[in-house]
Formats: structure tokens, C-alpha cells, sequence
């Protein structure tokens, strides 16, 4: 523990996009900040009963000192991004970081190397794959993410900020060339004796064998992800109950990152999933999984030996007149030169 570290007793506070779809969070990092910090708290409570958080669901990311959810607030400490979350536990011995050799002799150095090995591989492909499924097919942004914004902001933000969020996603896919929305056409009604009827025609069916080859494409990419994933889950024995965790006897901040894609993907009301069929199909323990540290996260009453005093509420979103400042501030701050 660093010696400017808050004092022990001081409640932790993190701020999460909300619930929604029966899901503690409708965002990928929100919901897996939300699950490491419930497991990691669980399992540290019956060491440190001062072990307690705030759940604080917030629609306004400018709050964050990054400008984007989740963050973590300890004392005067503010944390931005699951990562950065997951470090600063760490650092105060509240992670999940499990100790020890495994069965396989290895130490827990390699098991963390390789965890963070693992980590930037979900970040760098399973990220992108769900992202794309989320944002770049416009049913499935409409219906999904978008809906899911829109029934939690206030005006004007959800006029504003869910394109804003989109368009950061947007950004992170192009360079893999997943992103594949070249402009959301409005939907015009045509004259039936209009001269364009057949030319609209063939636009159609070319654009019906795009789509067919670009969700081939993804199934492909969605394979060669799954299948390196799939081998690094490892069955382990707890006294009468069976686990089942990537690459640890213990859950790690890798089950989290890999849980919430999968809840999301399998939660989320999706029109046009091409990667929940395969995921049932053909990696049915990932899905298994993902559902095993929801439930283990948050365990029923019934099965509750040590549950986390987590207090939920909700941070009122700013006024029109703040949220309107600190969009001209934001984008002043990017094109106006920072004075060395």
C-alpha cells in the first residue's frame, strides 16, 4: 500500500454508465470494472470488514478526469479507464491478483505476465469484434447501444453524446477495417415510375452480398479469437462447487474484461448478432463462463456467504448550460496548441 494512499476506512466510489438489459451496466469497461471490484471486494471482506463501495451510476463521462466511464474516486484519488482501476487495487492489496504456484508449477510472475499478455489480446481483437457488432451495423447500434443511451440522458445530451461516443468507437475500428458504415442514409420513398427504380434495384442486391461477405468476414476473424481464447479456460475444483476460470484457479481481471464483452454481446437485444449463434454453437463454456462470474459476482441471497456492502445511486446529470461549457471547453482544448 503507498504511503499517499487514502486511509483504509474511506469508501470507494465508482462511477459506471447504468444498468440495463438485466446487466449491472450497458458499457464493456463499465461492466467489467463493476464485476472486478464486486469479486475483488468479496474476496478481501473476510480479511477487511472496512471493504465497502459506492455504485454510482452516471450518464455525464466530462465528470470523469479522462472523459469517459468507468472511473474510481478513493479519497482525493481519481482513477479513469479498467485498467487503471484494476492497478490502482492492485497497489493497495485490494485486487485479484491470486498468489502462489499453480498445479503446472508456474509461478505467479509468469501467471501475471501472461495475464497481461492475454488482456492486450482481448483489448486488441475481442474488443473489436463486439464493438463492431455494437456499433458499426446501424440495426444493431439503433436497437442496442443507442436505445440503451437515449432511455438514460437527459436533453440536450442524448441529442449529442451518443453520436460523440460512437464516433470514438468508430475511430478504434477503422485501422482494423471492421468499421464498414459509410454514411446512415435517410430512407426516401421512390415514385413507382421512377427512372432509378432499377438502378436502386442492383444498389440493393449489391449491398445485400456486401453485407453477406462482410459477417462471412467477421465469423472468420470471430474464430480465430475464440479458438485461442477457448483453450486458456481451466476447470478447478472449490470445496463442492466447480469453476471454471481463464488461465487461473481464481477469478482475475482477465474473467472480468472477457465476461463483460460476452454478457454484453449475449444480453444486449440485437437484431443482426452473427457472433451469439456462434459463440453457442461452438464455444458454449465462454458463454458459460461469463455467466458464472455474473453470478458469482453477485450471488443470490441464498448463496451469499460473503457479499459486498455495495450502496447503489445515481449522480445527477449536469445542467444544459455546464454540459454546453465543457463541450466548447473540450473542443477549444483540441485545437487550440497546449503552451509548453
Amino acid at each position: 500500500m503507498s504511503d499517499d494512499a487514502p486511509p483504509a476506512d474511506e469508501k470507494i466510489s465508482l462511477y459506471v454508465w447504468p444498468h440495463f438489459w438485466n446487466l449491472p451496466s450497458f458499457d464493456i469497461e463499465s461492466l467489467a470494472a463493476i464485476l472486478y471490484l464486486q469479486l475483488a471486494f468479496r474476496h478481501h471482506n473476510h480479511k477487511h470488514e472496512h471493504h465497502k463501495y459506492r455504485l454510482v451510476e452516471c450518464t455525464d463521462p466530462d465528470v470523469s478526469p479522462s472523459g469517459t466511464l468507468p472511473f474510481l474516486v478513493h479519497g482525493t484519488k481519481k482513477v479513469s479507464t479498467f485498467h487503471g482501476i484494476v492497478r490502482y487495487l492492485e497497489s493497495l492489496d485490494m485486487g485479484l491478483a491470486d498468489e502462489g504456484a499453480n498445479k503446472e508449477g508456474e509461478s505467479h510472475a509468469i501467471r501475471r505476465a501472461k495475464r497481461v499478455a492475454w488482456t492486450s489480446f482481448v483489448d486488441s481483437q475481442l474488443k473489436d469484434l463486439v464493438n463492431h457488432v455494437l456499433y458499426a451495423i446501424p440495426e444493431n447500434y439503433r436497437k442496442g447501444q443507442h436505445t440503451a443511451l437515449v432511455a438514460h440522458l437527459p436533453i440536450p445530451s442524448k441529442y449529442y453524446l451518443p453520436q460523440r461516443l460512437r464516433a470514438v468507437v468508430q475511430a478504434s475500428l477503422e485501422p482494423s477495417g471492421l468499421w464498414t458504415v459509410k454514411e446512415e442514409e435517410e430512407v426516401v420513398k421512390k415514385h413507382p415510375f421512377d427512372k432509378e427504380k432499377v438502378k436502386d434495384v442492383v444498389e440493393e442486391k449489391d449491398s445485400i452480398i456486401r453485407e453477406a461477405f462482410g459477417k462471412e468476414k467477421l465469423v472468420h476473424k470471430a474464430r480465430e479469437t475464440l479458438d485461442l481464447l477457448a483453450p486458456l479456460l481451466k476447470k478447478h475444483q472449490h470445496g463442492h462447487h466447480q469453476h471454471t476460470f481463464f488461465l487461473s484457479p481464481h477469478p482475475t481481471g482477465l474473467d472480468a474484461l472477457i465476461a463483460a464483452h460476452i454478457l454484453i454481446l449475449s444480453h444486449a437485444p440485437l437484431p443482426n448478432n452473427a457472433l451469439l449463434p456462434l459463440l453457442k454453437e461452438s464455444y458454449p463454456a465462454i458463454i458459460e463462463h461469463s455467466e458464472q462470474v455474473l453470478a458469482y459476482a453477485f450471488p443470490s441471497e441464498d448463496n451469499a456467504e460473503i457479499r459486498a456492502d455495495v450502496q447503489v445511486v445515481q449522480v445527477p446529470h449536469a445542467n444544459p448550460v455546464v454540459q454546453l461549457g465543457r463541450s466548447l471547453g473540450r473542443i477549444l482544448h483540441s485545437v487550440v496548441p497546449v503552451q509548453a
